[in-house]
C-alpha cells in the first residue's frame, strides 16, 4: 500500500516534470521563431546541422554508463559519491577524447570557417555534459524537481540572452555560444543542489567500479 506521503512526493516531482515540459515547449518555441528570423534559413540551418552533428556524438561521449550509475547508487548508497565522481572522470575522458578527434576532423576536412568555430564551440559542449551525471543521483532518490528546476532555470536564463544577442545583432556563433553556456547554468545549478543535499566530503576514483560500469 502506497502511503499519501509517497504519492504526495511522486506527485510534486511529476508536476515540476510536467511544468518544465511546458517551459520548454512555449519559451523554446517563442525564441526558436525569434532566432531563426534573425539568423534567416542560412546561418541557423549551418547552427542546426552542426548541433545534429554534435548530438550523434552525444551517446559515445556518456559510454552508456548513465543508466548503470543509475541503478548503482539505488543499490549501493554508500559508495554513491566514488560512483558519481568515478562516472563523471570517466564520462570527461571519454567526451576529451572525441572532442579531439571530432575538432580534428572539422578543421581537416572543412574549409567553412564558421562552421569549424560553431563546431569547436558545441563540441566543447560535451565536455561540459560530463559533468550532468547528477542527474542519476537525483533521479535515483526520486527527487527529479532539482533537475527540472535546473533546466528551467537554464533554459530561461539562455532564451533571454539569445533575445539580447539578437537584439544586439550579433551573429551566429555567439548564437552556439548560448548551447553551451545553458549546459553550464543547468550543471551548475544541479551541483548546487547536489551539495546542499549531501554535503561537502571527499569522493575518489574507484578502478573496481569504474571496470563494473564499462565491462
Amino acid at each position: 500500500v502506497i502511503s499519501i506521503d509517497t504519492l504526495s512526493h511522486f506527485l510534486k516531482n511529476f508536476s515540476w516534470m510536467m511544468f518544465e515540459n511546458i517551459v520548454k515547449v512555449l519559451v523554446g518555441l517563442f525564441v526558436t521563431i525569434y532566432v531563426i528570423r534573425y539568423l534567416g534559413a542560412k546561418d541557423f540551418g549551418l547552427l542546426s546541422y552542426t548541433l545534429s552533428i554534435v548530438g550523434v556524438l552525444y551517446p559515445f561521449s556518456t559510454l552508456g554508463i548513465d543508466a548503470i550509475l543509475f541503478r548503482n547508487i539505488i543499490k549501493d548508497k554508500e559508495s554513491e559519491r566514488d560512483l558519481i565522481h568515478t562516472a563523471r572522470l570517466l564520462r570527461f575522458i571519454a567526451s576529451i577524447v572525441i572532442v579531439i578527434l571530432a575538432t580534428a576532423s572539422i578543421y581537416l576536412y572543412s574549409e567553412n570557417i564558421d562552421f569549424i568555430i560553431i563546431g569547436t564551440i558545441l563540441l566543447f559542449g560535451l565536455i561540459v555534459d560530463s559533468f550532468e551525471v547528477y542527474k542519476a543521483y537525483f533521479s535515483a532518490i526520486v527527487k527529479t524537481k532539482y533537475i527540472a528546476i535546473s533546466s528551467i532555470n537554464s533554459i530561461v536564463i539562455a532564451s533571454l540572452v539569445k533575445i539580447v544577442f539578437a537584439l544586439l545583432k550579433l551573429n551566429v556563433i555567439w548564437f552556439a555560444m548560448v548551447f553551451v553556456i545553458q549546459k553550464i547554468i543547468n550543471i551548475s545549478i544541479l551541483k548546487y543542489f547536489y551539495g546542499k543535499e549531501r554535503g561537502i566530503s571527499k569522493s575518489k576514483y574507484d578502478n573496481k567500479i569504474a571496470k563494473n560500469m564499462l565491462l
